[in-house]
């Protein structure tokens, strides 16, 4: 079978190529206007933001001619930050927000070079990694490959004692099933402080363990239950053979718990596999999986909004929710009144920023580190949920602002090398497809810690399970 994945958006030439010109020149027309504005306070010179997009979008336009589902995210992402964001603040009128706020012109200019300087690595980034954007194996060799135990397309009995123990611990203990919520049952905040409490409410590291367990658990029959319906579509091919797994992947998209971007992201995976999978529905994937996408983007957009006053004004939430100019200038305004020498800032580089975040670990620690640094400044407590310690940040405290942007190249980096192996089937799908999402996102959404925290709480838990099923058998 002839290779003809289309969402590897392997491209059609000028037409995407036209759409980064599009791009740049919308950006240079918001430039114009924001700059007419006559901005005030720390954001002066948002207007160069724009300006900034637009440049460099035209200088690595070849990134369009090989764009895939990272290249969308990441372009996507930076047109938010450094092109809507500056219109919705004008909109806004500059307003100052609701957090500690001290106007400091340094901090004004340096943000805004720490925000030029990342732009250019992580568009450079894009198009150093653009050879990892090619898919090299038809839909028959990929299918081959996937079609095996490391993607529980059968279970062995390692994840049978997974799903079993799962099984056990939640009767035990039935409050575990407050981790999860649904997703319209009310606003996205409330599903982070619902899911602690729910926690806490619980024995010593049952919160964890049963949170760990059922993601695994869905995860691993989720995958088995699309490849039961595959093989059956094989032998017959029947319209519910497909409808069923898509029911399934989308119930799992609407229940969440305080990983909510994880279930988001795993349904995301999940429904591409379904893609490669049954290839005469493709077309009509691609007409009902758009409209669904942007079903749930209205859905997600509209929670979001409900807490629009949480945050004084929709500018300051979206700039926290995608590491914003006004997180990125109050970040530098937090290290400047928080004093560490040398040696301690590195010690919470390693242990507070580094170890102290491995779940299940992280319960053993209760040491300084980056974000609290952050978060005593904006609240005058330890932890929030709602400005994030952008990326940049992180690593601009303990290298400069001259060097620190260059970290935001190896998530991209890694977040195509993933990709890559993803849609060429060289492991397990899921997890290869959460990790290049994940990594796509880390410079927009997380920080190290946050990161670090992902990983080991689902992505690793998971890569385990898979690594069992494919070794442990019940006879040879």
């Amino acid at each position: 079978m002839k290779n003809d994945r289309d969402f590897n958006f392997k491209t059609k030439g000028l037409k995407i190529k036209s759409i980064g010109i599009l791009l740049s020149i919308f950006a240079l027309y918001v430039a114009f206007v924001v700059y007419k504005s006559n901005t005030k306070g720390i954001y002066q010179y948002i207007w160069l933001l724009p300006i900034v997009f637009a440049i460099i979008n035209l200088i690595f336009i070849d990134i369009y001619k090989r764009v895939t589902i990272v290249s969308c995210i990441v372009i996507g992402m930076e047109f938010i930050r450094y092109v809507l964001t500056p219109v919705i603040l004008m909109i806004d009128d500059y307003p100052i927000g609701l957090y500690t706020y001290i106007y400091d012109k340094n901090n004004m200019i340096t943000s805004t070079f720490i925000m030029v300087y990342e732009i250019l690595i992580i568009y450079y980034s894009l198009y150093y990694c653009r050879k990892f954007s090619d898919i090299v194996k038809t839909d028959d060799e990929l299918i081959e490959s996937i079609v095996c135990t490391k993607n529980f397309s059968s279970l062995r009995i390692s994840s049978y004692c997974i799903l079993i123990f799962t099984l056990i611990i939640y009767m035990i203990f039935p409050s575990l099933k407050n981790i999860y919520s649904f997703l319209l049952s009310g606003n996205l905040d409330s599903l982070t402080d619902s899911t602690s409490i729910a926690i806490i409410t619980l024995p010593s590291g049952i919160g964890w363990l049963g949170s760990v367990l059922g993601d695994i658990s869905r995860y691993i029959l989720l995958e088995y239950i699309l490849f039961y319906f595959f093989k059956k579509d094989c032998y017959l091919q029947r319209t519910k053979n497909v409808i069923i797994p898509v029911i399934l992947i989308i119930m799992n998209m609407m229940f969440v718990s305080s990983s909510m971007i994880i279930s988001l992201l795993s349904s995301i995976v999940l429904l591409l596999q379904i893609y490669i999978l049954f290839p005469r529905f493709r077309k009509f994937f691609i007409v009902v999986g758009g409209l669904f996408g942007i079903v749930v983007i209205f859905v997600v957009i509209m929670s979001y909004l409900q807490n629009a006053l949480t945050y004084h004004s929709l500018s300051q939430m979206i700039q926290d929710y995608t590491n914003g100019f006004y997180n990125i200038y109050q970040a530098q305004c937090a290290y400047k009144s928080h004093h560490l020498d040398l040696l301690n800032k590195y010690i919470m580089l390693f242990l507070g920023d580094g170890i102290a975040n491995i779940s299940p670990i992280n319960i053993l620690f209760n040491t300084l580190n980056s974000s609290d640094i952050f978060n005593y400044y904006l609240y005058g407590m330890k932890f929030n949920g709602g400005a994030v310690l952008p990326y940049v940040s992180h690593w601009t405290y303990y290298f400069t602002a001259f060097v620190g942007p260059l970290f935001s190249a190896l998530p991209i980096i890694y977040a195509k090398k993933m990709e890559y192996r993803w849609r060429n089937g060289e492991g397990n799908l899921l997890i290869l497809g959460m990790l290049a999402l994940i990594f796509a996102l880390t410079p927009f959404m997380y920080n190290i810690p946050t990161l670090i925290h992902i990983i080991t709480m689902t992505i690793l838990p998971l890569w385990v399970a898979s690594k069992c099923n494919e070794i442990f058998i019940l006879k040879k």
